[in-house]
């Protein structure tokens, strides 16, 4: 029963976390105003906001005006119902501990919200890295102080290699928001983690960059590939399982 539980609270919350994504962009207010067609402008029947259940009752259109709605307010919604079941597995496995199970879903939230806005948006809020570098300083002094000064310089190293980066390249590199971003990424991940994640964030980066170029998505020097969406998707992945990642590499690379 409980995992059922975690499973309609996850896909409520990813519904809230489609509100965040389209109205952050929009400059809109994220409580009082009611959910609306982006097309028709009428506001949504309170039976048409049942997460997952109501975008297939519809059909992925507007009940008003038949305007398809975006697939991804559909995929947010599966996305972080199933991670929210996985949260709840890894607190009752001991996996997490109550502190962690509360710190992780807040990050992931938050990394949803990033992942998404950049790629459809191109922006990463300065509202969510505010919020972001807040609760991991927070949790980071108040359950492991004793990787908070490593994790810090971490944090102020990237920053600064980041923003070399952007110098460097004049902003073809990365954007100033994947620069503001790279500070709490790494005092979220610390050393050596912070390898991990960087490392897989330009690998995929660099693939699904060349994959739509030969597809013809993407134009050399004419457009871009937000960089958000790699870095806290592998960021999220080596906070859990980095130690790991690395033990497999160095068992393989030592001889």
């Amino acid at each position: 029963m409980t995992p059922l539980i975690f499973l309609f609270l996850g896909a409520a919350i990813g519904s809230f976390l489609n509100v965040v994504i389209d109205r952050l962009a929009r400059g809109e207010d994220l409580i009082l105003s009611r959910s609306y067609c982006e097309k028709c402008k009428k506001k949504l029947l309170s039976r048409d906001l049942f997460p997952i259940i109501s975008f297939l009752v519809l059909r992925g259109r507007c009940r008003f005006c038949k305007f398809k709605i975006p697939p991804r307010l559909l995929w947010v919604e599966i996305l972080t119902a199933i991670f929210f079941v996985f949260f709840y597995f890894g607190f009752i496995s001991g996996f997490l501990v109550l502190p962690e199970l509360i710190y992780s879903v807040i990050i992931f939230c938050l990394f949803e919200i990033i992942f998404f806005t950049d790629i459809e948006h191109g922006i990463i809020p300065d509202k969510i890295l505010v919020i972001f570098t807040g609760v991991v300083l927070v949790y980071t002094v108040l359950f492991k102080p004793q990787i908070f000064l490593s994790n810090l310089l971490t944090g102020v190293a990237l920053f600064a290699i980041f923003m070399l980066i952007f110098i460097l390249t004049r902003a073809r590199g990365m954007g100033f928001g994947d620069v503001k971003l790279s500070f709490a990424l790494g005092l979220y991940l610390g050393f050596p983690k912070v390898i991990v994640g960087l490392y897989s964030a330009f690998l995929t980066g660099a693939i699904v960059g060349v994959i739509l170029i030969l597809w013809g998505k993407k134009k050399l020097k004419k457009d871009t590939i937000p960089f958000g969406p790699f870095l806290v998707a592998s960021s999220f992945i080596a906070y859990f399982f980095g130690d790991i990642i690395l033990g497999k590499i160095l068992t393989i690379l030592t001889p």
